[in-house]
């Protein structure tokens, strides 16, 4: 979705330049819609908030060396634990971008846990390049 911002953003400006324009806006520029922070560090992404990467958006990178816990509220997991009725979860989610080249982005999801002292994770990837 952040990826198509920035795509929608550029053709609005210049149809001809949107694709690479929008490209290098989403991997590297100051935008709400930019994974700049997430390619250098892990992200962490809350659902329950405006899509974007910044303070107080969806896409937040992970202070220190952990991402903070999940919790559940109606349903949804969120890293929002003022909100009421939340509970602490045992599961954190990261997400980081990983470039592969000029035009291809890995993006990598992992959700981890502990259960009786024993580590476990789960990880999806996913690749992302420029509109055409």
């Amino acid at each position: 979705m952040m990826r198509d911002n920035e795509f929608l953003a550029a053709f609005q400006s210049d149809p001809t330049t949107a694709s690479t324009a929008s490209w290098a806006d989403f991997i590297s520029g100051n935008s709400a819609s930019s994974i700049t922070q997430c390619r250098s560090s892990a992200c962490t992404l809350d659902p329950a908030r405006t899509m974007g990467t910044g303070s107080g958006l969806s896409l937040q990178p992970c202070s220190g060396a952990s991402c903070t816990p999940l919790y559940v509220v109606n349903n949804i997991y969120t890293e929002q634990s003022g909100i009421s009725g939340a509970v602490q979860t045992p599961f954190t989610r990261t997400v980081q971008a990983i470039d592969v080249s000029a035009q291809d982005e890995r993006i990598v999801s992992t959700v981890s846990w502990r259960y009786h002292a024993i580590p476990y994770s789960v990880t999806i990837y996913d690749h992302f390049t420029p509109w055409q």
